[in-house]
């Protein structure tokens, strides 16, 4: 019995915890929407983008891996 009110513990402070997380990102994306509409994109980009950061490396990033993978498996499948 003991042990299921502490399962019942966690599970509720990690219920908690992405509450928080969830809360504190709509926090985040309601004042951005709201200083882009008080100030304009180019005033909130050229203040809060960072201009030597390549936003979409990750997304890049997985391109190539997904054509290096796809190109390592067929040439496996050759050598079969």
């Amino acid at each position: 019995m003991e042990e299921q009110e502490q399962d019942k513990d966690k599970e509720q402070e990690q219920i908690n915890a992405l509450n928080v997380l969830y809360a504190l990102n709509k926090l985040h994306m309601d004042r951005t929407e709201a200083y882009i509409e008080l100030y304009g994109y180019d005033t909130w980009e050229q203040t809060f983008q960072f201009p030597n950061y390549d936003y979409d490396y990750f997304e890049n990033k997985d391109e190539e891996d997904e054509e290096y993978e796809y190109e390592y498996e067929y040439e496996e499948y050759i050598r079969r």
